[in-house]
């Protein structure tokens, strides 16, 4: 009866040392995960930062290229032959005209073209409500509109 009492005892004791290193190796290794998942976190933050700074800059680039665009070299005056509008439409003049001159983009100028139904404007009002152009621009492009509107009248 002892030795039954003996080994009992003996199984349990084995089976409180291995589960013990078995929490002790548990604990390590949960220590070691979260070492990692504060490291990994720190650097996701500082690159979250990085990616906010660096959308800041440009957005601030890109505001600064538009206004060099729209500012800086003025309008640039073309003829309508250059453009190839004789017969055309005027929104298409218009917006061949802004697109060569690189006032807006091709993208830009395909909303103002699929918003002109639903604002119930021409193409220019549309680009200005956008905001892809501004009034010196759209004015001279209305110009030019009419200018390239003379010529194809009289055919």
């Amino acid at each position: 009866m002892t030795i039954p009492l003996i080994l009992s005892g003996l199984c349990l004791g084995i089976f409180l040392a291995v589960r013990a290193a078995m929490s002790g190796w548990r604990d390590r290794e949960l220590g070691a995960l979260e070492t990692r998942n504060r490291a990994v976190r720190a650097k996701y933050e500082a690159v979250l930062a990085r990616k906010r700074d660096l959308t800041r800059e440009l957005e601030d680039k890109e505001h600064a290229l538009a206004s060099l665009r729209n500012n800086g070299e003025g309008i640039k005056a073309i003829s309508t032959h250059d453009l190839d509008m004789d017969g055309s439409d005027e929104t298409e003049r218009v917006s061949r005209y802004l697109l060569s001159q690189g006032k807006v983009s091709l993208e830009q100028s395909q909303k103002a073209q699929d918003k002109m139904g639903t604002l119930q404007m021409d193409y220019l009002a549309v680009c200005l409500t956008l905001g892809f152009i501004d009034l010196s621009t759209a004015k001279a492009a209305s110009k030019i509109a009419k200018q390239s509107e003379k010529p194809a009248a009289k055919r």
